[in-house]
């Protein structure tokens, strides 16, 4: 998906949902400066701390490759 609003761009990269471990990635571009991985992630309380390792290390491992800044 991808959207554009006054001159920023707004593209979903990754949308990870898994064992109520939630994870949302987009990519923005403002007019023609460089663009930028946002990244918010969710674990329900039950959840154990672990899974941002286990879960969360692939997914930053993949925008890292993207040589783009990476926002949390």
């Amino acid at each position: 998906m991808k959207l554009v609003y006054l001159n920023v761009t707004l593209e979903l990269v990754y949308l990870t949902l898994i064992q109520s471990f939630h994870q949302f990635w987009i990519k923005v571009q403002v007019r023609t400066f460089r663009s930028l991985f946002i990244c918010t992630a969710y674990r329900l309380p039950d959840v154990p701390v672990r899974c941002f390792d286990i879960d969360l290390t692939p997914s930053f491992i993949a925008a890292s490759l993207h040589n783009k800044p990476i926002t949390f």
